[in-house]
């Protein structure tokens, strides 16, 4: 079994771009980007272990997609980023400082580590 998490970025913002660019360079994470444009998460072909949203830049119909998805696969984590407060939030409800990529990379890393095998 691959210690390789999916990330999934679900978001056509600068800001999202840099970021799975950026998440590209740890060999931990393959890093699948889509455009709300285009619809739906595929759960079947993307088998995502998280998905990461722009909080700024999320319509009301992305978010009517996510929480579908979110209601098909309980315990999928969700980390809405928000540029603006420097925050990360997961899904969960915690919340964690972040100030850079390295903490974000580590949120996601320790995310696995820490919870039960989802």
């Amino acid at each position: 079994m691959s210690d390789t998490k999916r990330v999934i970025i679900y978001g056509d913002s600068i800001f999202l771009s840099g970021i799975a660019e950026s998440l590209r360079a740890d060999s931990g994470l393959k890093v699948v980007e889509i455009d709300p444009q285009g619809g739906k998460i595929n759960l079947e072909t993307s088998e995502p272990d998280v998905v990461v949203v722009d909080a700024s830049r999320t319509s009301q119909d992305q978010l009517a997609v996510l929480m579908a998805l979110f209601r098909s696969k309980p315990g999928l984590p969700f980390i809405s980023l928000d540029a603006d407060d420097k925050q990360l939030t997961v899904l969960s409800s915690l919340q964690y400082p972040a100030v850079s990529l390295p903490d974000l990379t580590q949120v996601i890393k320790s995310y696995f580590t820490t919870l039960p095998n989802l």
